[in-house]
């Protein structure tokens, strides 16, 4: 089971969601362990598996691969499935000045499909399902998510070294 980090591990993703931009899922939550967070990529394609030092940045300490256990179908995470949908300009104001308003945006999200993102486009994407502990794990999924930590750790005390 090859890992693979960062920049590769979201162009990998990337390619593989071009080709088939419907049916996807996407899910995080904490992590057991080092306050890092667990998230589970589902395609028609296959599934990943990844480990993030934090959600809090844009550009977060990342490592990944491919596993052969099938995450939960999109359908039965969300009634929506996770994508990119193409929005104009206009709509993406209105989308942001009635952000509190929820009922708006799942409206817009359910009323169009995934697409494959181009350069100069403008998107939405999501939705992503976020759960407030641990996810349970399967035995080969446990094993992975060692090696992912231990990776991540290393990562994260490599780039920030006062980092326990």
């Amino acid at each position: 089971m090859e890992l693979i980090e960062g920049e590769a591990l979201y162009r990998a993703l990337m390619r593989q969601y071009s080709k088939k931009p419907t049916g996807w899922s996407f899910a995080v939550a904490p992590a057991a362990s080092h306050g890092f967070f667990d998230a589970f990529v589902g395609s028609p394609g296959g599934s990943w598996q990844l480990k993030l030092d934090t959600i809090f940045k844009p550009s977060p300490i990342v490592m990944g691969a491919r596993i052969e256990d099938l995450v939960p179908s999109p359908a039965s995470i969300s009634a929506l499935p996770f994508g990119f949908r193409t929005v104009t300009p206009e709509k993406a104001m209105q989308l942001q000045a009635g952000s509190s308003d929820a009922k708006n945006l799942l409206a817009f999200l359910a009323s169009t499909r995934p697409v494959a993102p181009r350069a100069g486009g403008s998107y939405v994407e999501g939705p992503y399902l976020f759960a407030d502990r641990a996810m349970k794990l399967t035995e080969p999924q446990e094993k992975l998510d060692e090696k992912l930590s231990s990776q991540v750790l290393s990562l994260v005390r490599r780039r920030y070294p006062s980092y326990g």
